[in-house]
C-alpha cells in the first residue's frame, strides 16, 4: 500500500511591514480618515490580509477589514477623542505583522441647540432658555462656551438666556 498527499512547504518568513500605519488625516476635524499600511513577504502580496482594529473612547468601523484591499481603507469615527489604530498583516501560513498610528478625533462645532424649541411666554412673563453646543457626532461639547442672545422682537433676552415678553 502506499499513498499519496499534498504538502505546501512555506519559508516561514514572518511579513515585514514597509510603510508603518498612517492616517490622512491625523487631525480629524470630521468623522472619517484614510488609513494605509503595507507589507511585503516571500509570497506575493496580494495574498497578505489586512486587518485594522482600534482602542479610543467610541466604536471605530472601517469600510475595508481583513482583506488585501484593506491595505488602505476609511475609518469612521463615532465621537471625538484620542484612538490607536493598529493594524494587523497576516499571511497564508498565519504570520504577522502589526503597526500602529495615532488619530486625534476633535470635536467640532456644527450646531446650537436651544430648549425649550417651542414656548409660549405671556406679555411681561419671562422663559429662560438654554443652548447646548454640538458637536459632529450630535453630541454636547463639554465645557462651558459664551453664548450671544439675540431676539427679533417682543421682548428682550439677558445674557443668562432669560426672555422677558413685552
Amino acid at each position: 500500500r502506499s499513498a499519496t498527499s499534498a504538502v505546501t512547504v512555506g519559508s516561514g518568513l514572518a511579513p515585514v511591514i514597509v510603510a508603518a500605519a498612517s492616517a490622512m488625516p491625523q487631525t480629524v476635524l470630521g468623522r472619517t480618515t484614510t488609513v494605509r499600511a503595507l507589507a511585503q513577504d516571500d509570497a506575493p502580496e496580494t495574498t497578505l490580509t489586512y486587518r485594522w482594529r482600534a482602542m479610543g473612547p467610541g466604536a471605530v468601523t472601517f469600510l475595508s477589514n481583513d482583506t488585501n484591499g484593506a491595505k488602505q481603507t476609511v475609518a469612521t469615527f463615532e465621537r471625538p477623542g484620542a484612538y490607536a489604530l493598529t493594524v494587523t498583516v497576516a499571511d497564508a501560513q498565519g504570520l504577522q505583522a502589526e503597526s500602529t498610528v495615532s488619530v486625534q478625533v476633535d470635536a467640532v462645532l456644527t450646531a446650537v441647540e436651544v430648549t425649550p424649541a417651542v414656548v409660549t411666554v405671556t406679555a411681561l412673563g419671562q422663559q429662560p432658555f438654554t443652548a447646548t453646543a454640538l458637536d459632529q457626532f450630535g453630541l454636547a461639547i463639554p465645557g462651558t462656551m459664551a453664548m450671544a442672545w439675540q431676539v427679533n422682537g417682543g421682548g428682550a433676552i439677558d445674557a443668562a438666556g432669560v426672555f422677558t415678553a413685552r
